[in-house]
């Protein structure tokens, strides 16, 4: 997940001016929504068809403490392949088991790879993509009734609001 204002386009091309390039005026705290660790960074595969988005998208958001807009890159296996980053299947550590199945980690080894990657996802506005709170609300209700994600395991919070949601679409019982 990334958020959406850290990639917030510049001109690369002024009007009457030199190109500029990416680099240039990519804002630095894009490198935030990289993050890697042990240089991997942590992803989720999506099917083509973008059947598991919602479920992927619903369950990382169950770790959040609140409702948000839940911005997103998706990039196609041909650009890793391109940048010469490899990608491994790994069990996913989120609160949906249903989902862990679809999580990857891609070995990015240098800063220079990092660099790379931040500059294909910039250069490709239209990869970059917003789930709504409002229908990640409806999503994480239905996972929370249909007991796919236990309300249990979010935080406070975020339960509370989600309990709410429940109770205020469920019948009131007739008198």
């Amino acid at each position: 997940m990334i958020s959406r204002a850290k990639w917030r386009e510049a001109q690369t091309h002024p009007p009457g001016g030199q190109p500029v390039s990416i680099e240039r005026v990519m804002q630095a705290d894009v490198f935030s929504d990289l993050k890697t660790d042990t240089n991997l960074l942590s992803v989720w595969h999506i099917e083509d068809s973008l059947a598991n988005l919602e479920n992927v998208l619903t369950a990382l958001a169950a770790n959040y403490e609140r409702f948000t807009n839940v911005d997103y890159v998706l990039l196609d296996g041909d650009v890793l392949e391109a940048l010469s980053i490899d990608m491994k299947q790994t069990e996913g550590a989120s609160v949906d088991q249903n989902v862990n199945q679809w999580h990857r980690d891609l070995h990015i080894g240098t800063a220079g790879k990092l660099m790379e990657l931040a500059r294909e996802i910039y250069s490709r506005p239209d990869t970059r993509q917003r789930m709504p709170e409002k229908k990640l609300k409806s999503l994480l209700v239905v996972a929370v009734s249909t007991g796919r994600i236990e309300k249990s395991k979010l935080k406070d919070p975020l339960r509370v609001e989600v309990e709410k949601l429940i109770s205020s679409s469920r019948p009131s019982p007739s008198k």
